[in-house]
C-alpha cells in the first residue's frame, strides 16, 4: 500500500494549506488529533490569518439573489481581500514603492 505525504487530517486549531506536508510518504496512520503540517499563520502579505473566517453573506428571507450578491461585493470591498491579492500578484521594489508614495502625496497636495 503506497501512501502520499499528505495525511488528510488537520487539527482544529491549524489552518489547512492544501499542500502536502512533506515529500516523504507517511507510513504510520495518524490519529485525528495529530498532524504533520505546520500551520500557515500568515499569507504572502504578512497579514495574520490565524483567526480569519473569510467573507460571506447569508441570503435573507424574501431577498433576491441580486441584492445578496450586492451585499457580498460590498463586504469583499470592505475587507480589502482583492486589494491585498492584487498587490501581492507582482513584486514591487522598495524604490518603486517610495516613488509611488511620493506621487500619491503630490497628487494629494495638489487637490488641497
Amino acid at each position: 500500500m503506497r501512501r502520499t505525504g499528505f495525511s488528510g487530517r488537520v487539527a482544529s486549531d491549524e489552518t489547512f494549506t492544501g499542500r502536502p506536508c512533506s515529500t516523504r510518504p507517511s507510513l504510520v496512520p495518524l490519529k485525528a488529533s495529530q498532524t504533520t503540517c505546520s500551520p500557515a499563520r500568515t499569507n504572502a502579505g504578512g497579514i495574520d490569518l490565524s483567526n480569519h473566517t473569510g467573507v460571506g453573506v447569508k441570503v435573507r428571507d424574501n431577498e433576491s439573489i441580486d441584492r445578496a450578491l450586492r451585499r457580498f461585493k460590498r463586504a469583499v470591498n470592505r475587507s480589502r481581500v482583492l486589494r491585498i491579492y492584487r498587490s501581492n500578484m507582482a513584486y514591487t521594489k522598495p524604490s518603486e514603492e517610495r516613488r509611488l508614495a511620493r506621487q500619491k502625496a503630490s497628487r494629494t497636495r495638489r487637490r488641497r
